[in-house]
Parts: C-alpha cells; sequence; structure tokens
C-alpha cells in the first residue's frame, strides 16, 4: 500500500513539473529575471570538519549546511530532509524548516526512533525550485547508556555487598538502577534488585541478602531509562560456609599423662561463637563431635582475646597414639584445625620407648629377603640402647626369639634386612626399641613370603621323556624327547613373563637325548641324539628363535655323532662334552666355531666318560660333569665328579656330590651356583666360592609323584629354576631357591 501511495506522489509532481515547464515557457507574463534564475545551492558542511560536527541522539540528528548562492532568486525557506529510504525530497520525506536567506544553518531532524537508520541532507527553495546538499546516512543513538560491575564487597555466607557504576547515563532521566543475581550464568529468570537512584556518573551499592552458603553466584549491574535496560559484564563469587576458620594448630608440650595443645582462630565466621575446644581419639584418625563419647572425647575452653584457645588433654595412655584436633561451633556449623582433612598425632611421654613398624610393600619382599624399616617416636624415660627388627611363625614375635639389630644413634629411622626366611610361609615381624627401664614393640605386620614351588600351566605339546632344554631371552625351548615307540620332533617354548607355551616349527629329525643350548641371543644349536631306529644322529641343525626356523649346517659325517652330549657356548664358540655312540661313551671334547662354521676337537680329553651330565659357565670358568660314566653304555653307573677349568685343557675336581644324593641327570646354573636334581627328586646345591654341596629343604618327589624320574629337564631365567617332567605327566612347575631355606 505504501509503494502504491508512493508511486502516485511521484506521477503528481511528474505532471506537475511538465506543467510548470510548459507554463514557464509559455508563460507571457513571467519576468526575465524569474527566466534567468535557477534553484539556491546547497552546500552539506557536517563532517568536512572538526568545525562543524554531526550532532545525534536517539531520537535526533542535527546536520550544520550553508546555503552558498540563492542563484538569482532571493531563497524562501531552507532545513533539512530525511527518510528511511535513500535520496529524501521535500515533497516525500520529513522535513524541518529554520530559515531563509542564505549563509550557515544548523537543522535538526526530529522524532527519529532509535538505533534506526535515515538518510539526511540539507535544501533550500526559491520560487525557481528545490536545491539539495550532500546526503548522508546516520544511526541514531540507542539512547541507553553504559554501566560498569562492581567488584562485591564483603562476601558473607547469607550476604554481600554488591552494585555498579553509572559510566554514561544515557538520554533521559534515569527510571531504575541495580543488579540482577543468579546461581547459573545462564538462569532465565534471574534475582533482580532494585536499588536507590544517584547521581549520573556514581556508584552504587546495597547489602544483597537471601544468599546461600557455600554457593556460586553469578551478578551483574543493570541501568534503566524510557529507552529500555542495559546490562554491565558479569561477575561471580562463592559465598562462605559462615563457618569458624582456624589458622594454626600446634601441641605445646606433653607429660606421662597429659598433652598441651593451641589453636588460633583466623575467624569467627558469620555468627558468634557457641562453643570451641579440643577433640581426641585413639581410634579415630580424625575425631570429630559427632563420634560416640566412648570413641571420641572433648575438652571444651574459651577463646582469649587475641582468638587463641588452649587445652590440656588429661588422662591419655602411654604407649597409645592419640589423634587431636581443635573445633569451633557457631550457627552454621561446626569446623576443624587442619582443614578438617587432617589431626595432630600425639603420643604422651613414657617410661618406655615409642617405635613404630613401617608397612611392608610387595616390592619390600624380594630375593630370598624382606627390607624392613622403623622409627623410634619418643625415646622414653632415658636413651635408647638399641633398636630393631623380630619375627616369628606366631602372632607375637620379641626379641626372645629371632631378631635383627638395626640401631642408629644418628637417626630416629633404622632399617634392616631380614634373610634366611623360608618360602609360602606366614611370618609376624615388628620393630622393637630398648632404653634402660624397657623394650617396647612396634605394629605387628604380617607377610606371606613367596612358594617355593609353584605350579605353571601344563606343558602343551605331547607327553615325552628325555627331552632337551635350554632357554634364552627369558623364554625356555623344549626340544625331541621319547614318545615311548618313537622319538619326538617337536619344539615348544615357554614364556617366563607371560607364563604361556607356544608350538615353534617342528625340527627336520626326530631324537631324544640331543646336545640343545644357545650359540648366542639369537640361536639355538641342535647337535646329535637317538633316532628312531636307535642309531646315533651326528645332524647338525641351527634354530632361529627369531624367524621360529631350522637349518641345518653339516649333514655327516663333518659333525660328530653324539647321543646325551652337555655343552655351553662362549662368544659364538660352541663346546660338546661326553656323550656316546651306539655302544661307546666320548671323553673327546668338539668345539663348534659359529664364526667361521667349523669343527675341530681339542687336543685335551675330559678327566672321564660322561653321560647325560652338566655343564655350565660361572663367570670365566667351566663346570662339567655328573651325569652317567661307565667303559660302554652296558656298564653304566651314575658318577659324583665335578670338574671345573678355565681353558677347557685343564682340569680340576671340585668336591664330589654326596653319596646321599642319587643319580644326578639335569641341573642348571642359576644366581651363580649350580641347582641339580637327583633320581630321587631331591635338589642339591654346589657353592663354586666354597667348593660345597648342600642338600635342599625342599623335596620334588610329592609333586612329581609317578613315573621316571631320571628323564626330567630344567632351564633358568631371572633367578628361577623351571622343571618338567616325568614319564607320561605334563606338570611343569617353577622353583624359587631364594627362598629355600
Amino acid at each position: 500500500m505504501m509503494a502504491k501511495k508512493k508511486l502516485y506522489i511521484y506521477i503528481i509532481l511528474a505532471i506537475a513539473a511538465v506543467y510548470n515547464c510548459t507554463c514557464c515557457v509559455e508563460d507571457p507574463d513571467m519576468t526575465t529575471e524569474v527566466k534567468n534564475a535557477a534553484p539556491p545551492a546547497v552546500k552539506l558542511l557536517t563532517g568536512t570538519s572538526v568545525e562543524y560536527k554531526l550532532k545525534r541522539s536517539a531520537t535526533s540528528v542535527t546536520i550544520q549546511a550553508e546555503v552558498s548562492s540563492a542563484n538569482g532568486l532571493p531563497v524562501d525557506r531552507y532545513g533539512v530532509c530525511w527518510s528511511l529510504d535513500a535520496n529524501p525530497m521535500v515533497e516525500t520525506g520529513d522535513t524541518a524548516v529554520v530559515g531563509n536567506g542564505v549563509g550557515t544553518y544548523d537543522a535538526t531532524a526530529r522524532g527519529l526512533e532509535p538505533d534506526r537508520t535515515y538518510h539526511i541532507r540539507p535544501f533550500a527553495i526559491n520560487k525557481k525550485g528545490v536545491g539539495y546538499g550532500e546526503e548522508i546516512s546516520v544511526t541514531t543513538t540507542t539512547g541507553l547508556g553504559i554501566v560498569q560491575t562492581l567488584q562485591p564487597e564483603s562476601v558473607k555466607a547469607l550476604s554481600s555487598v554488591l552494585g555498579g557504576k553509572i559510566l554514561d547515563a544515557g538520554e533521559g532521566e534515569i527510571l531504575e538502577k541495580g543488579v540482577y543475581v543468579a546461581t547459573s550464568a545462564t538462569e532465565p529468570s534471574p534475582r533482580k534488585i532494585a536499588m536507590p537512584s544517584a547521581g549520573k556518573d556514581s556508584s552504587f551499592l546495597a547489602v544483597v541478602g537471601d544468599l546461600k552458603p557455600e554457593t556460586r553466584y553469578y551478578y551483574w549491574a543493570y541501568l534503566a531509562n524510557r529507552f529500555g535496560t542495559v546490562k554491565g559484564d558479569m561477575r561471580e563469587f562463592v559465598t562462605p560456609s559462615g563457618k569458624p576458620l582456624f589458622s594454626s594448630m600446634s601441641l605445646m608440650g606433653k607429660g606421662y599423662t597429659s598433652a598441651t595443645f593451641r589453636a588460633i582462630l583466623q575467624s569467627t565466621g558469620d555468627s558468634d561463637i557457641t562453643e570451641c575446644g579440643f577433640c581426641y581419639s585413639s581410634v579415630q584418625t580424625l575425631p570429630s563431635l559427632e563420634d560416640e563419647p566412648s570413641v571420641t572425647m572433648r575438652v571444651p575452653c574459651e577463646i582469649l582475646s587475641d582468638s587463641v584457645m588452649n587445652g590440656v588433654l588429661e588422662n591419655l595412655k602411654q604407649q597409645t597414639t592419640y589423634y587431636v584436633r581443635a573445633y569451633a561451633t557457631n550457627s552454621f556449623g561446626t569446623t576443624y584445625s587442619g582443614d578438617g582433612k587432617s589431626a595432630i598425632k600425639v603420643i604422651v611421654r613414657s617410661q618406655a620407648p615409642t617405635v613404630t613398624t613401617s608397612e611392608i610393600a610387595a616390592d619390600d619382599i624380594l630375593d630370598g629377603r624382606i627390607e624392613v624399616s622403623g622409627a623410634v617416636l619418643d625415646s622414653g624415660e632415658t636413651e635408647i640402647t638399641d633398636a630393631g627388627f623380630c619375627w616369628s611363625e606366631n602372632e607375637s614375635p620379641t626379641v626372645d626369639g629371632l631378631h635383627l639389630s638395626a640401631y642408629n644413634e644418628k637417626d630416629t629411622v633404622f632399617k634392616g634386612t631380614i634373610e634366611g626366611l623360608r618360602g609360602g610361609m606366614t611370618y609376624y615381624i615388628a620393630a622393637y626399641a630398648k632404653n634402660t627401664k624397657a623394650v617396647s614393640y612396634g605394629e605387628v605386620r604380617k607377610i606371606r613370603t613367596p612358594d617355593v614351588i609353584a605350579a605353571l600351566p601344563d606343558y602343551i605339546g605331547e607327553s615325552v621323556t628325555e627331552a632337551s632344554a635350554c632357554v634364552v631371552n627369558g623364554v625356555g625351548y623344549v626340544f625331541g624327547g621319547d614318545l615311548g615307540g618313537e622319538r619326538s620332533s617337536q619344539l615348544v617354548s615357554f614364556d617366563t613373563h607371560a607364563n604361556n607355551w607356544s608350538m615353534k616349527t617342528q625340527a627336520k629329525e626326530n631324537v631324544k637325548g640331543a646336545a640343545f643350548f644357545p650359540l648366542n641371543p639369537y640361536s639355538i644349536l641342535c647337535l646329535g641324539g637317538r633316532t628312531n631306529d636307535d642309531n646315533v644322529s651326528n645332524s647338525f641343525y641351527y634354530y632361529s628363535v627369531g624367524r621360529n626356523e631350522w637349518t641345518q649346517l653339516y649333514p655327516e659325517p663333518e659333525s660328530p655323532a653324539l647321543y646325551g652330549a652337555s655343552g655351553f657356548s662362549i662368544d659364538n664358540v660352541a663346546y660338546y662334552f661326553g656323550g656316546g655312540s651306539r655302544d661307546t661313551m666320548n671323553m673327546q671334547v668338539f668345539c663348534f666355531n659359529g664364526r667361521e662354521e667349523s669343527w675341530r676337537t681339542l687336543d685335551a680329553k675330559f678327566p672321564e666318560k660322561q653321560l647325560n651330565g652338566v655343564a655350565v659357565m660361572i663367570g670365566s670358568k667351566a663346570y662339567v660333569g655328573l651325569g652317567m660314566t661307565g667303559n660302554d653304555l652296558t656298564g653304566v653307573s651314575y658318577s659324583k665328579s665335578l670338574w671345573a677349568s678355565t681353558d677347557f685343557v685343564h682340569w680340576e675336581e671340585q668336591s664330589a656330590c654326596p653319596t646321599a644324593a642319587q643319580g644326578v641327570l639335569c641341573g642348571v646354573m642359576c644366581n651363580n651356583m649350580i641347582y641339580v636334581l637327583d633320581t630321587d627328586l631331591n635338589m642339591w646345591s654346589f657353592d663354586p666360592e666354597e667348593n660345597i654341596w648342600n642338600q635342599q629343604p625342599v623335596s620334588f618327589s610329592a609333586v612329581f609323584s609317578s613315573g621316571s624320574f631320571n628323564n626330567m629337564f630344567m632351564f633358568a631365567s631371572d633367578g628361577i629354576i623351571y622343571i618338567g617332567m616325568t614319564n607320561g605327566s605334563k606338570k611343569f612347575m617353577k622353583y624359587d631357591p631364594a627362598w629355600d631355606n
């Protein structure tokens, strides 16, 4: 409708203009003066210099203009016209006439709407027509003011002083000012608090009540006039609990039955203190007024002028740890010293020492020993003369039994190492401390030592006897063996860290009693053994642990034919001891150079014939022997001899294996000791430093209760010995010699 109205106006004006022009041309009464004149020349001054600034408000805009030339006729009137559309005209827009003639003038467009963009231009009129100046676009102001939200003051549990500062009052009278308060930054209906009027550009503050303790609030100032409401920036604060607050608490002194404490209040809170004092307990580590009186006791006291509280705890028991906290109560509740999270421990003086036993962690129990620690909390009436640890299999260890002195004059903390404990046992351990008056004990700690023998997952291959075994990088490998009617070619590995078995690539020959040990960290050598037809093989294989592949290096006749040989490797050189052919036992020592891939026979022979013996390296010395000996395979007996050498030429006989030990057909080196298992399933150890044999307390006869005991295998890794398996059984065990005491 508006567009149609404007169209009609434009048509009428066009007709009128044509009419006027026609009249001007044809009117015989028109003077020469009029004919030669032109509409006035008008120039917009606003914006051209500092002198002529644009003035605007929410409802008006004032411009400055100049009628620079009347152009031949008097200027009847001049002013300003405006519109929301471009190119405002006197005939179509709103106008304001402010004068006539020529010269500079101010003109104001009034009755405008806030925050709207208007098109404005000056005009001047004479009898010739209307002259217009430059058009400008001007946006009116909002009319709103500017308010700043002030920081909260005097924040309490139930109230706070809030307010704002008027930076710009806006246009017109301030109708209202105050703050909005909410518990959420996006709360749709915040609480509104209007505040008394204040002058322009001034602050306004008020106490805002009805708040909740320990609550986060969001607030912002506001300012209202006839144009609307403007908000300041949002701020936030958290109300305190209103409860009292402690700054410190300390132990001032102690006697044999009493202790004196002092606490200092930082604040009494938002209401008067109704009760204060000290609460203590020997049971609760954080005593409180809510505990039963039989558990937690209290000692009320008064607050001195300097906010100090003093209290004396009496009738305390010696050798008892008490936990103490100061407390203070007002209408908002009770608070405790230590930020409510800690208490002061106190033990009154005693004739006897006061000692504590530290907790024993799993990491403290290792390799057949237990690391323990304790501390003297109070020396008692006289100085400490001794401190340490006692242990027992019963619940009350004392210094009259097993004990270890660990007294340290320079430190109240003392440490020790308990050794010689048996595996799979429960022990009770306590720290102790002595003075000239008495001996005292700390807390009794209960621990269980690791089992000496523990079952592992059963062997996953076919049940065999006379299998060969070794270990590489923490993984044990079990190869070949006797299946009863024939030999085996299976290779099975056991990961000692993951405790699981895996099937590997089978060998190319079925054998039992092969020499099987690592050449280096990457490969295992496999030599000889008895085949399915009971012949002794001279086949020589290389097994890659990384590629899980077998490679035949030397077929006969380059490699020796051996059955039941033992050996080891040094720097990629393998040495083979003993073994036998089909009918005889061997005394030769064979050597395989892994770098050159060549065989040679050492000139010096081993001191005795040997079959299924033990061969290990400890440091730079080789230990070889045991197993079986004899002139041939029909007249064999168990050997008790063990020999040592550093050059494999000169051999020194070591202490003989005790006669109590039956035949020894398998053994390993573990922790620089040699461990062997005899055919009665007893474990023996040989100490190279002392050159002595000892029978270990443990026996495997109850574990492996059936089958042929002379056909087991062993390998060791990380101080643990792994053992399996008797004939017809797939049992697999681990043995920890460190705990076999």
